[in-house]
């Protein structure tokens, strides 16, 4: 859960920026688990938490979740928002894991 800090800040500033870290990686995690089989964009991640952050720091917090092995990019793009193609992610499936339709 790495908080990045661009600059010189007192330690307090710190630790309010981990324990906002966390709490974001808390609910985008919890947000997949209620949808396991579904796959999102990070604005429909922010969108469907409610999370009142940027959208950077939810794509932050779900290459975090990608990196612990919770979360895993698809191979495929969604055209979303400004007409751009966003990536996808969902939750990771663990081995053996069955997959309900």
């Amino acid at each position: 859960m790495p908080y990045h800090v661009r600059n010189r800040v007192p330690i307090e500033d710190l630790r309010r920026g981990r324990k906002a870290v966390a709490k974001q990686e808390a609910v985008i995690l919890t947000f997949f688990q209620a949808h396991p089989n579904a796959t999102f964009t990070p604005y429909a991640v922010l969108a469907g938490t409610g999370l009142n952050c940027p959208i950077t720091s939810v794509r932050r917090a779900m290459t975090d979740l990608t990196n612990a092995d919770k979360l895993e990019k698809v191979d495929h793009d969604r055209l979303e928002i400004y007409g751009v193609c966003n990536k996808v992610w969902r939750l990771k499936k663990k081995p053996g894991q069955l997959t309900l339709l």
